[in-house]
């Protein structure tokens, strides 16, 4: 069996116990499940504009894991050539949605990198960017 904080296929497998395990409230062992945002996959971003979801940087690459509440921050890269949206909202807030969870946030920084990401272990070629974003308040805008 593997531990708890193992990686499996990219995916990081999270230890639950479930209602009513023993000093927990009830059943006899604990169950695994896959975290949501494992920092070994990649995402689409988009951003709300004119009333709708548009793509403003696909793909990106979570370099961290995503807590989706208010104040919290995350990290991720994406290709130059894929951020060129991205680079015109910088430290302005905005709704963006990833992964169907939506959130008005702000890009804090974007910044040159040499790639780390685990997906892009054979394009450390291609020019990188390392970005983070802080969520102001997790949810959709009004008018969707």
């Amino acid at each position: 069996m593997l531990p708890a904080d193992s990686v499996v296929a990219g995916l990081k497998r999270v230890l639950v116990w479930p209602k009513g395990a023993p000093g927990f409230g009830g059943a006899a062992f604990p169950i695994f499940r896959l975290s949501r945002y494992p920092t070994g996959q990649m995402s689409c971003l988009s951003v709300f504009d004119q009333g709708v979801f548009v793509v403003c940087a696909n793909p990106i690459f979570p370099t961290s894991e995503v807590e989706w509440r208010d104040g919290a921050s995350f990290s991720f890269e994406v290709f130059v050539a894929d951020a060129t949206s991205l680079r015109l909202r910088l430290n302005e807030d905005h709704y963006y949605a990833m992964d169907s969870q939506a959130c008005l946030a702000r890009l804090t920084s974007l910044d040159p990198c040499r790639s780390t990401h685990p997906g892009l272990r054979f394009l450390r070629d291609k020019p990188t960017l390392r970005g983070t974003m802080m969520i102001v308040r997790v949810g959709a805008p009004a008018s969707t």
